[in-house]
């Protein structure tokens, strides 16, 4: 359930400062980890629709050394590699067996998305489609003391969680963590979140995301404890336009937090920037992954 306190000081706390809005041009849904000494970037990006399908999608690659000058790499997976229509929306895990895990939505020739999993992204690579979540969109994945936990958004009841103790088996919570509107800017939807884990069974879950009402939106943060309560921040930045972030990601080394967001310009172009909060760019020795124990 959703306790609607507003840690008011972990909110004021959380000052962030945008370091650059064109990290990367062009894409958008990033989603980001560190591994082998450099960060990773996954994105998506549209592309010419294939035969049969109303839209289609590719995820791409990106590395850098500082986690805010990224580079192409090439382009991971989209039409026809592990959907007909591409995919989109990934988030990545790396695991501390050495797995890379891709949460994303398959793209389906109307346009729609369902959620799949694929498990170890980068060697032998197996693929299911998730359909406890049928329905759901923006996929986001963490791990906990062995039980992995996946949350999406309910475009009309808003965040939900599925949990098991594997990849191939979840359930769903029929009652959203985070319902649509309960904040008042969150009246009118909730946006993607970025689900992550600390190494503390008191509290180890967090996440963040954004949410709309009318013309306003805005993002925040969320705690949870070992009983599943919810706790939510005040909005740390509003927007009064269309300007507004989405597409959270975000990494933490538990004092500086750098969050990956997508916006589109006036010119209708997606980009990716990074804001920071804490003083910059997360130690990558102290890093907080995505697979935790308490």
């Amino acid at each position: 359930m959703l306790n609607l306190v507003t840690l008011a000081a972990v909110a004021s706390a959380q000052s962030f400062t945008v370091l650059d809005d064109h990290v990367l041009d062009g894409v958008s849904g990033p989603t980001v980890f560190h591994n082998g000494g450099q960060w990773v970037m996954l994105f998506e990006r549209e592309v010419q629709p294939v035969g049969g399908c109303a839209e289609a999608w590719s995820v791409g690659s990106a590395i850098s050394a500082d986690g805010v000058h990224f580079t192409v790499t090439n382009r991971t997976f989209g039409p026809g590699a592990f959907s007909a229509c591409g995919a989109r929306a990934p988030a990545a895990v790396f695991t501390d067996d050495g797995h890379l895990v891709v949460a994303f939505e398959s793209v389906q020739p109307d346009g729609s998305g369902h959620i799949a999993i694929i498990d170890n992204f980068s060697g032998r690579a197996t693929i299911r489609e998730v359909p406890e979540v049928a329905g759901l969109v923006k996929p986001t994945l963490a791990r906990f003391d062995g039980t992995w936990r996946l949350m999406a958004v309910d475009p009309v009841l808003g965040l939900m969680i599925a949990e098991g103790p594997d990849l191939d088996s979840f359930v769903l919570d029929p009652v959203a963590a985070v319902w649509t509107g309960a904040t008042p800017w969150s009246a009118d939807g909730i946006e993607s979140a970025s689900l992550g884990c600390v190494d503390d069974a008191g509290w180890p879950w967090e996440a963040y995301y954004g949410g709309w009402h009318g013309t306003e939106s805005a993002w925040a943060w969320l705690i949870s404890n070992a009983d599943q309560d919810w706790y939510v921040s005040q909005p740390i930045q509003t927007w009064q336009d269309d300007s507004a972030w989405s597409g959270f990601d975000f990494a933490s080394d538990g004092t500086r937090v750098a969050v990956y967001y997508d916006w589109v310009d006036t010119a209708g172009v997606s980009h990716v920037g990074v804001t920071v909060s804490g003083g910059g760019i997360p130690d990558t020795a102290q890093l907080r992954g995505r697979d935790c124990q308490p």
